[in-house]
């Protein structure tokens, strides 16, 4: 079995954590609770479904579910994003809210101000267009994109 390798975003401000507890054994025991309570209020799997949660808040968590083998769903979705409200306690006890599927969107806005310069030029025989800043630079051809920064 491949491994996948997962990102966690957890932003910053005063998540509860108890007396010698490490952000990785928070998220961790946060997981393995988010995972028992989709099984419960979401009708997932205990087996044959994985959960990450891949954005962490100090009231919430988005949490990532991939079904894999017979478990999807009926709809044939393998990979959901759910919206799972929490408490905890000073005792360390965790209390889920009602979860809510979300998507996940990501946008990216032109960056507008002083010391922005947008270059825009294309090499006929090459198909290249070139257009970034100072800091950074784009370079696309028909097929893929390159970004990196300007030395």
């Amino acid at each position: 079995m491949a491994t996948i390798k997962h990102d966690v975003v957890v932003h910053k401000a005063a998540l509860t954590l108890m007396a010698n507890e490490s952000l990785a054994q928070f998220t961790r025991i946060l997981t393995d609770l988010v995972k028992q309570h989709l099984v419960k209020k979401q009708g997932l799997p205990s087996k044959g479904a994985d959960v990450y949660c891949v954005e962490v808040f100090p009231d919430s968590v988005i949490a990532n579910v991939y079904w894999y083998g017979d478990t999807a769903p009926a709809n044939g979705a393998r990979d959901k994003y759910f919206a799972v409200p929490y408490t905890r306690d000073a005792k360390g006890v965790f209390t889920f809210g009602s979860t809510t599927e979300v998507k996940r969107v990501t946008r990216f806005e032109p960056v507008q101000g002083e010391g922005v310069k947008t270059v825009t030029s294309t090499t006929k025989s090459t198909g290249l267009m070139e257009f970034g800043n100072e800091q950074s630079k784009w370079l696309q051809t028909t097929k893929s994109l390159w970004l990196g920064a300007v030395s």
